[in-house]
């Protein structure tokens, strides 16, 4: 399994509030894991988050010791997570409001295992076909979803969940078979506004290698204005 990542400022941002981790090694119980976090929030409160969210689940995972499923492992970390980011945003000034989405995921066995909380998206590609797995935690989607509107006029970027929020968390759990003739890709939302499911689709098909493609994608998003932050990781 090869995994390949990059997190870029992109075009008009002045600081870079995503965060990205992976790894094919060993980490606690898992046998790999990979990460995207966005953080939002005022002044330095999203680059902290996402920071903080990326650092304290990797050390989460390490210290676990139980022996539950991976799925459980991954939400028992983030639920500490959320509390944790909750404490620091209410005990620090400088951090208030800040929040972070957060999209985690481990493969055993050609199943990937994955947790999401936010619009950060899980796809899965292959020479004809490029699927979304993960659901965007956004009011605009939840309210579509339940209405069966296509055109609301409630702002897209706005999300329902994430984490650092107060009380409990809720948290989206996958469990998806990945087939030998099929990629994976994690990206935080400033990808996919900027690039189609096509144009990603057709820069996949184009190149050789993961990454091959995810440096071109990351080129690509820029040259269609960059607007936010971009991070991308790939596994093949």
């Amino acid at each position: 399994m090869q995994a390949y990542g990059i997190s870029d400022k992109g075009k008009t941002r002045k600081k870079n509030e995503d965060r990205i981790f992976y790894t094919n090694e060993p980490i606690g119980k898992l046998p790999n894991l990979f990460i995207v976090a966005d953080g939002v929030g005022s002044k330095i409160a999203g680059e902290i988050a996402s920071s903080f969210a990326t650092e304290k689940f990797c050390q989460c995972i390490i210290e676990y010791e139980g022996d539950e499923s991976p799925l459980e492992i991954l939400v028992k970390g983030i639920v500490e997570v959320n509390k944790y980011i909750h404490y620091k945003s209410t005990n620090n000034y400088e951090f208030q409001g800040m929040a972070t989405t957060f999209l985690a995921a481990t493969i055993i066995d050609d199943i990937i295992y994955a947790i999401n909380i936010g619009d950060s998206r899980l796809y899965l590609l292959s020479q004809n076909t490029i699927t979304q797995i993960t659901e965007d935690n956004s009011y605009y989607n939840e309210m579509k979803n339940i209405l069966e509107v296509e055109h609301l006029k409630i702002n897209k970027n706005i999300l329902s969940r994430a984490v650092g929020q107060l009380g409990n968390l809720n948290v989206d759990t996958y469990e998806v078979e990945c087939t030998k003739d099929k990629n994976i890709m994690m990206c935080s939302d400033g990808l996919y506004k900027m690039l189609s499911d096509m144009e990603i689709l057709n820069i996949y098909n184009i190149t050789e290698d993961v990454k091959s493609y995810i440096d071109l994608l990351i080129k690509e998003a820029n040259a269609k204005g960059g607007k936010d932050n971009i991070s991308v990781i790939g596994i093949a």
